[in-house]
């Protein structure tokens, strides 16, 4: 076997070996974003799980509508969305909302007021009409 030089280059720098190390590298790698996949599905099975089980434990509620039925619910809903988008703000929902509490509707009042917080600074902020009616209508459905 011929003896080896200052000059010759080393195993580990040959074109061949460089590739066989890129090619496990790449094996690796592509085995530990299967293992990431994995891990993340059984996090999120883990999760709806556990939202289940706590959904089905804990019992619902119904909030008082007074006289109001869900299908209004779900158009008062889409009124306080039609009127922000003509540029009502919550002041003025607010206002009109003192005069169902002036004529004794204070559950209703509850409800109409619940809605145009939520639509003007809450989680439905971004409803549409459309939105906004089959939302409130299918939440009051659902606590009935």
């Amino acid at each position: 076997m011929p003896r080896a030089t200052e000059n010759d280059p080393l195993p580990y720098e040959s074109p061949a070996f460089q590739a066989a190390i890129a090619r496990r590298v790449a094996q690796m790698e592509a085995k530990d974003r299967r293992r990431g996949a994995k891990r993340k599905a059984s996090a999120i099975a883990l999760a709806i799980a556990i939202l289940w089980m706590l959904w089905s434990i804990i019992p619902a509620h119904a909030y008082d509508t007074g006289k109001l039925n869900c299908t209004q619910i779900g158009k008062i809903a889409r009124g306080i969305v039609e009127s922000k988008h003509r540029g009502a703000s919550l002041q003025d929902i607010l206002a009109v909302n003192m005069k169902v509490i002036a004529n004794g509707h204070t559950a209703e009042a509850k409800i109409i007021e619940d809605i145009a917080t939520q639509i003007f600074t809450g989680f439905a902020s971004g409803f549409t009409e459309d939105g906004a009616q089959i939302a409130y209508y299918a939440d009051c459905a659902v606590q009935k």
